[in-house]
């Protein structure tokens, strides 16, 4: 089909009546974090992080729901607005800029018409980047443009490129909603064990990369954890082949990618000296400050849920 209706889909008021659940949930978390703070509540970054998944929640729920050209159409925009930012932090000249656009039109298209291609795209980037960096007969700074396009190409088009690929499984629209379930309370729960835990002193004293990513602590990866793990039981009932062990297992395998993923955009802000990726989502700074936790996380839980079947 071209698209479907999100009204179709048998398992819709079970999810938005969890849905609803958890954004309450988050709301009294944020309450309870401000409570000393009334004057500043909407300045929080508690309540600017709450917002910012407001405004990204029916945006996705439409494009998973919908499939086929809304989908595209959604990864699309993602890819290309993350790739705007990329190229801007980081200074990129105009033709390499293109270059990864190119690899994402690339990457949509194979995907949609062929994806048993999918696996060697990252040589077709390499190809593609080289080939046209070497026509272009420039050498300026070449293997730091060349090297960052290709980094920036696996890093956005390919791992975006992953959710249409799930998407296209039997139980992909599932699969989705429960990904970006568990990233997103695994993000808001990494932030929770973060503040409680730093009054104890209990995993904070140890950064994971202090130099990357200073305020990033082993007991924010128990919060990305939990947090998943607690969206992964709460949407069990979307994955009935999947068993305790398995669910526990992907909650690992979740919080672990979501941290890797917010550590490789901080060491892209490192790198280029800056605080955020740009101003687009209220308290998440631009696109990339906000899909960085899904982009490993989309690689890895594919691979899951081809492997468990």
């Amino acid at each position: 089909m071209f698209f479907h209706s999100p009204f179709d889909h048998p398992q819709l008021v079970p999810i938005l009546i969890r849905l609803a659940f958890f954004l309450g949930l988050g709301l009294l978390i944020v309450i309870a974090f401000n409570k000393g703070n009334r004057q500043n509540f909407f300045q929080s970054e508690t309540w600017l992080r709450y917002v910012g998944w407001l405004l990204m929640t029916p945006p996705f729920l439409f494009s998973v729901f919908c499939g086929g050209i809304i989908s595209i159409l959604f990864i699309g925009f993602v890819m290309y607005r993350g790739i705007i930012e990329y190229s801007r932090i980081l200074l990129l000249p105009r033709f390499f800029y293109l270059l990864l656009l190119f690899n994402a039109l690339i990457t949509i298209l194979f995907i949609t018409l062929n994806p048993k291609w999918v696996p060697v795209l990252p040589i077709i980037y390499f190809l593609i980047t080289v080939l046209a960096t070497v026509l272009r007969n420039q050498l300026e700074n070449i293997l730091v443009y060349v090297s960052l396009t290709l980094f920036g190409s696996i890093w956005l088009p390919y791992c975006l490129g992953h959710f249409l690929l799930t998407g296209r499984l039997e139980n992909g629209v599932n699969i989705l909603i429960t990904i970006g379930f568990s990233v997103a309370f695994s993000d808001i729960f990494a932030f929770v064990f973060g503040k409680i835990f730093a009054k104890f002193g209990f995993g904070t004293s140890h950064k994971i990369a202090h130099l990357i990513s200073p305020n990033k602590t082993y007991a924010g990866i128990l919060g990305n954890i939990f947090g998943a793990s607690l969206a992964l039981f709460a949407y069990s009932f979307l994955h009935p082949q999947l068993t305790s062990y398995n669910l526990w297992s992907l909650g690992i395998l979740i919080g672990i990618s979501a941290v890797l993923g917010d550590l490789s955009e901080s060491m892209i802000k490192r790198f280029a000296s800056v605080k955020d990726s740009g101003h687009s989502i209220p308290g998440h700074g631009g696109i990339l400050d906000r899909i960085d936790s899904l982009l490993i996380v989309s690689v890895t839980t594919h691979y899951f849920f081809l492997l468990a079947g």
